[in-house]
């Protein structure tokens, strides 16, 4: 079914009289139903939430040492390089 339907030649395509027709179309008791079923198997949004926090906290939890030094020793390189920034604010008005 899919396959016919991505036929580049318009006139080659199912038309919709022809899709309705398929078992996938007749088991659909109505587009609302079909939506609901689908939403159901969709976790609410406190609980994706929820398994994003839990995911960070993991991948927090499994940082090797080394990794937080290289991170805090880019963090301190970055604060060094931007505390040397001096603008003359007359010359920018210039």
């Amino acid at each position: 079914m899919i396959g016919a339907c991505l036929i580049k030649d318009p006139s080659k395509r199912p038309t919709a009289q022809m899709l309705l027709q398929l078992p996938f179309f007749k088991k659909v008791k109505s587009e609302d139903n079909h939506v609901r079923c689908m939403l159901n198997k969709v976790p609410s949004l406190v609980a994706r939430v929820q398994t994003i926090k839990e995911n960070e906290a993991k991948l927090q939890a499994e940082k090797k040492p080394h990794d937080k030094i290289k991170e805090k020793t880019s963090h301190d390189e970055y604060w060094r390089g931007i505390s040397q920034w001096h603008f003359d604010i007359e010359d920018l008005k210039a």
